[in-house]
């Protein structure tokens, strides 16, 4: 799904325009960002929880050359489901 269809789903169930739901949601992901940065989680009851995630550094073969490489640590956001969702998504 493309973001402009998410955009036109929850603006006719939240009967707010495309440009008020655009919006929100824009301020929703970015607040989510500027709390996950600080190294703060958000827990969303029966959803889940977004937390930032590190990977340590680490050394990589190159599956075409077999060439062993530096993979650099990096940083993103990781979601953990909630069980009621796995379980639903799992029936």
């Amino acid at each position: 799904m493309l973001k402009r269809e998410f955009i036109e789903k929850v603006s006719e169930r939240c009967e707010l325009s495309k440009v008020e739901t655009e919006r929100a949601m824009s301020v929703i992901f970015g607040l989510i960002l500027e709390i996950v940065e600080a190294d703060d989680s958000i827990i969303v009851p029966n959803f889940g929880t977004f937390r930032k995630k590190t990977s340590k550094a680490r050394i990589g073969i190159n599956p075409s050359t077999k060439e062993r490489m530096q993979i650099e640590a990096k940083t993103g956001i990781a979601f953990k489901t909630a069980k009621n969702i796995k379980e639903r998504l799992n029936k």
